[in-house]
């Protein structure tokens, strides 16, 4: 069975401050069952949270990401 957990860290913004209490939270969602997948939205380009859990950045949308306005008005068939 694939377990698979999405997790938006809002840019950090509701994140623990203190490292050891961000660290522990991480370990509470990710403890039972342990995902095999981490899907993150919203994290920050160069902060690896899951990687002291084991866990291993594969892919990052940061050298492809667009902002919604580039989305549509750069694309003649959205409009």
């Amino acid at each position: 069975e694939l377990v698979v957990l999405t997790l938006n860290l809002h840019y950090l913004a509701d994140f623990p401050k203190d490292p050891a209490v961000a660290k522990r939270r991480l370990s509470e969602i990710t403890s039972s069952p342990r995902p095999d997948l981490v899907c993150v939205q919203e994290g920050l380009e160069g902060v690896d949270l899951l990687g002291q859990l084991g866990y291993s950045k594969l892919i990052s949308s940061a050298v492809k990401a667009q902002s919604l306005r580039e989305m549509l008005y750069d694309d003649e068939d959205s409009l």
